[in-house]
C-alpha cells in the first residue's frame, strides 16, 4: 500500500493539494485532497491505511454502498470508485470550508454560536440523509 504527500501526483491525473486522516488520525482511512488534471475544481480521494483481509473488505463494501446511495442533498457523492497501483480509492465531492476552516456539523457545533434553530434544522437535515441512506443499504459508518 502506497502512502503519498502534498506534491505528489497519483498516475499523472491527480496532484495530492492536502492530507487529512492518516495513521493515528483517523479510523481506517486517509482522505488526499487532489487537483484533477481534466476539472476545474479539486475532489477528495479516500483509501485505506491498512492492506489486511478485514479492512480491505470493510473498505470495498463501504466504497460500493457510498456509490451505490446516489444523490442526495445532504449526502456528499461518491462518484467513483477505481485500483490506482493495486489500491482502491473512492473519488468524491469535495466540500470546501468556509472563510473559518468549517465544512462539517462539527465544526460549527464545536465552535459554538449556532443557534437553536440552525442546530434543529441540521438534525433534521442529517435524519433525512441517513433514512435515505439506509433506504439503500447502508448499514452503520462512523463518518
Amino acid at each position: 500500500m502506497k502512502l503519498y504527500n502534498k506534491g505528489d501526483i497519483i498516475i499523472g491525473q491527480f496532484q495530492v493539494l492536502d492530507i487529512f486522516g492518516g495513521e493515528g488520525k483517523s479510523g481506517m482511512g486517509v482522505v488526499y485532497l487532489v487537483k484533477n488534471r481534466e476539472q476545474d475544481y479539486p475532489i477528495v480521494l479516500k483509501t485505506y491505511q491498512r492492506s489486511d483481509n478485514v479492512s480491505l473488505k470493510r473498505f470495498f463494501l463501504e466504497a460500493e454502498t457510498w456509490i451505490n446511495i446516489g444523490i442526495h442533498p445532504n449526502i456528499v457523492k461518491a462518484q467513483f470508485a477505481t485500483e490506482i497501483n493495486e489500491q482502491l480509492f473512492i473519488g468524491a465531492e469535495y466540500v470546501e470550508p468556509d472563510n473559518f476552516g468549517r465544512n462539517s456539523i462539527s465544526d460549527y457545533l464545536g465552535q459554538g454560536g449556532v443557534s437553536n434553530y440552525l442546530a434543529i434544522k441540521w438534525t433534521a437535515q442529517f435524519c433525512y440523509a441517513m433514512d435515505f441512506a439506509l433506504s439503500k443499504g447502508l448499514k452503520v459508518h462512523r463518518d
